[in-house]
């Protein structure tokens, strides 16, 4: 039976030992460039180099995260960055951006690739795509119960890595904009300032639900451990815990108590969880408390953190004891040697390890002119060991009578045989790469340029719509509208006819495309079972996740497929790899014009009207503040932040999650002009909780901002933001 992986964060060195010494099989970290923790320490390229290394000696391994998205102008970096790494034998490399799939295939051939958490993975269909494109492992989201995580393992016949222990994210993974569009620092590049723990006051239906602010966005925190043998028996290849801005003691106090119960499973034993474990956890820097996440449920009150989003203090007694246990202990290698000093000969030093032996020749023994050197003082000097990760277990010294060998000599006949042995132990993992001279011009997929769209094309304007009553001002009206995208789940629900809908865009030369959700789990397959039956019947469709993608692909659908904001695209890379897949796509949120344009394509969907999606979740705040209504799909809530500012949340029943929107629509139409000197032609403008009215006017805005650049009237919005228009998110 495969071992299961006991998997710890490493944010330093120090952590990295700690988790070892504690008994964790594997460490992930990141380098100085491209990690989801940009806050953390992190590793120096020497320091990484030297902690990889030392994993490998002791047969553990090492897991970089490459967990970002990548910019256009970054890209040509990447192959430079990981070289050292993959020559010392990386284990394996956790990305998000799918760009970087083509590129580490073509370049680092033996490096494992793995889909992070980042990625959304949220059923077997889209971990079994991305096994078809040699990604050996997935990540799936922290939102996956233990039923979709074994489906995950028996259907997609992929690696499984899933989070058992440490802070839990409100909103799926690579999904939230929230702390980017507030302040700039992108959770999609590591920086996230975290706005979920911070208070907000909760409305329904415009009244407030608390006489004061709570905490409604912050989870606490996971622990497993009760449900460890579950985990095990349901075939997980790797155990996760979280936790690389934390100290030492917490990650070698959490590996160890994983350790206990992960051996006592090996030995074919599964005694009861102590509850002075449980207790052991609990003292070590947790959120109020700690729950069993969404193993065994989708969503709940108990979840949420409501009163108290910090972090506990620890038992300083209870942390001195892990340090002590842990955090001071430098492993040692067992080696058994051989010292050999015979008079008129070479001195020689064989050393043992495992199955590895090495032969080192010193310098010739002289005959001792006054005192001989003993057995015991030549013992002494080979068994300093000092910083290296060697400790001799056994030592046997064949020496003739009256032999000299100067101190000095001794030591470096010692230093000359370890670092051989070590050089003998490291040579499988070493991996002689060729092609750095390369690396900073690397074009992955060749010429990703495409042809930018000539100055004379018209603009045209696409609208995305969420209701019944938004739809019909769009059919009803008269406005030059090349394409509306219709949620399928209104179709779905029975609230509008397929026929009908397409009948009346169709006298307006208008296409319609099917709008699908944005995320898809095992608990939309009798969904998806009836969106199949319609699908036929439209232009195309609006894909938001990769289980869409990949569903669309085995249903063999013959109509035309555009991807959203949400499935990056943040460099050439990625656009050509996806291309295979859609004949359209939507520009990222994140990226400025400059940036977008960086992609050497101007042919893409530019999303210049709309409320910023911030952040999708499988929890409901109107379950946890008031009741589940089990059918509202609708904008009842808002949550109002400390600058008083409402941000509208859609509590979608259908698919079971919410969508927490910005309080502030992102408007671009002042840049209207500047966009079509640039060549860009496809607008769209996205409506959410707007009236049919205030559609209306905003669409006639922009008609009028085409056909007339200089149109200069107030805009119908009295207040928007510009989004990340000139500045990308750092």
């Amino acid at each position: 039976m495969k071992r299961t992986e006991l998997l710890a964060p490493a944010g330093d060195s120090t952590c990295l030992k700690a988790a070892f010494n504690a008994g964790a099989d594997a460490v992930y970290l990141a380098g100085k460039s491209f990690g989801a923790r940009a806050f953390a320490n992190n590793f120096e390229e020497e320091e990484l180099v030297e902690a990889l290394d030392y994993a490998h000696l002791f047969s553990k391994k090492i897991y970089l995260t490459l967990n970002t998205l990548i910019k256009e102008s970054e890209f040509s970096s990447i192959v430079r960055f990981l070289t050292p790494y993959y020559e010392h034998g990386l284990d394996g490399i956790i990305i998000q951006d799918l760009g970087l799939i083509p590129l580490l295939i073509k370049e680092f051939p033996r490096l494992e690739l793995h889909a992070s958490t980042q990625m959304t993975v949220n059923n077997y269909k889209s971990a079994k795509w991305l096994k078809e494109h040699g990604i050996c492992r997935v990540v799936p989201s922290r939102e996956m119960s233990l039923t979709e995580l074994k489906e995950i393992k028996d259907k997609a016949g992929i690696e499984v890595e899933a989070f058992i222990h440490g802070a839990m994210c409100y909103g799926y993974s690579g999904q939230c904009l929230f702390s980017s569009f507030l302040g700039g620092r992108s959770g999609n590049r590591g920086r996230c300032a975290q706005p979920c723990r911070l208070p907000y006051q909760v409305l329904t239906d415009n009244k407030n639900n608390s006489n004061k602010e709570i905490y409604p966005l912050s989870l606490k925190d996971l622990c497993s451990l009760p449900y460890i043998y579950e985990l095990m028996d349901a075939g997980i290849d790797s155990f996760k815990i979280e936790g690389r801005m934390k100290s030492a003691e917490y990650v070698a106090g959490v590996t160890s108590v994983y350790r206990k119960y992960m051996d006592f499973y090996n030995e074919g034993r599964r005694p009861s969880i102590e509850k002075w474990d449980l207790e052991q956890l609990n003292h070590l820097y947790i959120r109020s408390e700690m729950k069993d996440g969404y193993l065994k449920k989708h969503n709940g009150k108990d979840m949420v953190s409501l009163y108290s989003p910090s972090y506990q203090g620890c038992d300083d007694t209870f942390v001195s004891a892990i340090h002590d246990k842990y955090c001071t202990e430098t492993k040692k290698l067992p080696i058994m040697g051989v010292l050999s000093l015979i008079a008129g000969e070479q001195a020689v030093l064989t050393v043992t390890h495992k199955d590895k032996t090495v032969v080192t020749s010193g310098s010739e023994v002289q005959t001792a002119q006054n005192r001989p050197l003993s057995k015991e003082e030549a013992a002494k000097q080979i068994r300093k060991t000092g910083g290296s990760v060697f400790e001799f277990e056994e030592l046997h010294i064949e020496i003739s009578d009256s032999v000299f060998m100067p101190v000095k000599q001794l030591n470096k006949l010692r230093r000359s045989a370890l670092e051989k042995l070590q050089t003998e132990l490291l040579k499988p993992y070493k991996i002689a790469y060729a092609s750095v001279k390369t690396a900073d011009n690397i074009s992955v997929m060749g010429n990703n340029s495409v042809a930018a769209i000539a100055d004379n094309t018209t603009p045209s304007l696409r609208i995305s719509v969420y209701n019944v009553e938004q739809l019909e001002g769009i059919l009803n009206s008269t406005f030059r509208i090349s394409r509306v995208y219709v949620p399928a789940d209104l179709f779905y629900q029975n609230l509008i006819q397929s026929d009908s809908i397409i009948k009346r865009a169709k006298k307006r030369n208008m296409e319609v495309y099917l709008s699908m959700p944005r995320i898809i789990r095992k608990r939309d397959d009798v969904y998806l079972s009836a969106v199949k039956d319609i699908m036929p019947a439209f232009d195309g469709m609006l894909v938001k996740n990769l289980e869409t993608l990949f569903f669309l692909q085995t249903e063999n659908y013959q109509g035309r497929i555009i991807t959203d904001s949400m499935i990056y695209n943040w460099n050439r890379s990625a656009l050509q790899f996806l291309n295979g897949y859609r004949q359209e796509y939507c520009y990222p949120l994140e990226l400025s014009m400059r940036e977008i344009k960086d992609l050497s394509s101007c042919e893409g969907e530019y999303i210049v009207y709309g409320r910023t999606p911030m952040m999708v979740s499988a929890n409901c705040i109107l379950k946890t503040t008031d009741v589940c209504q089990k059918n509202a799909n609708a904008f009842t809530q808002s949550l109002k932040d400390r600058y008083r500012k409402e941000l509208p949340v859609y509590t979608n029943c259908i698919h079971c999650y919410n969508e927490i929107f910005n309080a502030v629509s992102m408007s671009l139409h002042k840049e209207i002009p500047q966009l079509i000197k640039n060549n860009f032609s496809k607008f769209r403008l996205d409506f959410t909780n707007e009236t049919a009215g205030q559609m209306l006017k905003i669409i006639a805005y922009y008609i009028q901002k085409l056909d007339n650049h200089n149109y200069a009237k107030d805009f119908p919005a009295a207040e928007y933001t510009s989004g990340h228009y000139k500045e990308g998110a750092i």
